[in-house]
């Protein structure tokens, strides 16, 4: 499960730590394992609170996606968490070395562009959610325009 936690409107809170798998140090969503019976939803808001000390009031789907079904069965459940309210300092493993840093949205679209972040279920969350917020404003402008000419 991941998470793109936005705060306000256009900041994106994102977790800084070492990935052994790349060997380096990266910026990604928040994001963990679904644990046994658990609901995607549990685990996102689970996942956001101790990663980074927020709770959200909103959490949406932005739907699911597999990361590379040619080699693994994984599904990626991933949410929008919006109205964030710090709760608590975050509680992550004895082993976990992160840091969680809050940019602007159009900050973390140009490290993605740039390849600075690289991790796909990253790219897919910020970008799919910079399609909505677009859309969102689109759609208030349009609805503002309509109200000013019936009056």
């Amino acid at each position: 499960v991941a998470i793109v936690p936005l705060l306000g409107s256009k900041e994106i809170l994102l977790v800084q730590q070492y990935r052994h798998g790349s060997r380096q140090t990266i910026l990604n969503l928040p994001m963990g394992v679904i644990d046994n019976n658990e609901k995607p939803i549990n685990s996102a808001r689970r996942e956001l609170l101790e990663e980074t000390g927020y709770q959200a009031r909103n959490i949406f789907s932005l739907g699911t996606f597999q990361n590379n079904p040619a080699f693994l069965r994984l599904t990626c459940h991933l949410f929008l968490a919006r109205n964030l309210v710090r709760k608590t300092n975050r509680r992550i493993d004895v082993n976990e070395n992160t840091k969680t840093i809050s940019l602007p949205l159009e900050k973390v679209i140009r490290k993605i562009f740039s390849g600075e972040i690289q991790d796909m279920t990253t790219v897919i969350g910020v970008l799919e959610t910079d399609l909505i917020i677009k859309k969102l404003v689109t759609s208030a402008k349009r609805n503002q325009n309509r109200l000013v000419k019936s009056v």
